[in-house]
């Protein structure tokens, strides 16, 4: 029977990177590395970590600041 890995807390902020900087979902990284699928944000609670903003949010947040900006430019220039 194999029993529970046990990591230390340089391993866990090791691999916490190593997510973040995966793209992957939480599921999928831990899926492919045989972890339990709640391991990861029992470490990111318990070393008081945020996950960062994803690729694809940090993306769509410039998307929607660039239609905000296009839309106070329109309304700028409608008030002239």
């Amino acid at each position: 029977m194999e029993g529970t890995k046990h990591y230390t807390k340089e391993e866990k902020i090791r691999i916490l990177n190593e997510f973040f900087e995966s793209g992957e979902s939480m599921e999928m990284f831990q899926v492919k590395r045989g972890m339990g699928h709640s391991t990861l944000k029992r470490w990111m609670i318990g070393l008081g970590v945020e996950r960062p903003e994803s690729k694809r949010e940090q993306s769509e947040a410039r998307v929607i600041s660039a239609v905000k900006d296009k839309l106070n430019s329109l309304k700028i220039n409608l008030r002239k």
